[in-house]
């Protein structure tokens, strides 16, 4: 067996898909997020594997503080998005009316009186 190279991690995916690896961001399917995904960084590649399924495959960017953007990624994340901003939002009517009461009644309570 040859020895293992390379950085392994385990992150569960957050809202926004990326992960912070080596000072870069790297994008992850959307599909993914709140799954833990295990990331393997080797000399030249970044792999994310999440139930026996590579859901992140790229070269290693060598420079630092980049976030790395896959087009298909951003399609993927923007179908729920605009489906939730075409839902109808209408104001609801109040139900209910919170009781309020002036202020003498608690100043009356006190020993302190104004």
């Amino acid at each position: 067996m040859p020895p293992a190279t390379g950085f392994s991690h385990r992150v569960r995916i957050s809202r926004d898909y990326h992960v912070r690896l080596d000072r870069n961001n790297y994008p992850v399917n959307p599909l993914m997020i709140r799954w833990p995904v295990n990331f393997t960084l080797t000399m030249d590649r970044v792999i994310g594997v999440c139930d026996q399924q590579v859901v992140a495959d790229y070269p290693q960017c060598c420079a630092k503080h980049h976030t790395i953007t896959n087009l298909d990624h951003v399609q993927i994340a923007a179908a729920p998005r605009s489906a939730f901003n075409h839902i109808g939002r209408t104001a609801r009517p109040r139900t209910s009316t919170v009781w309020c009461s002036s202020c003498d009644i608690y100043l009356n309570t006190t020993r302190f009186s104004v």
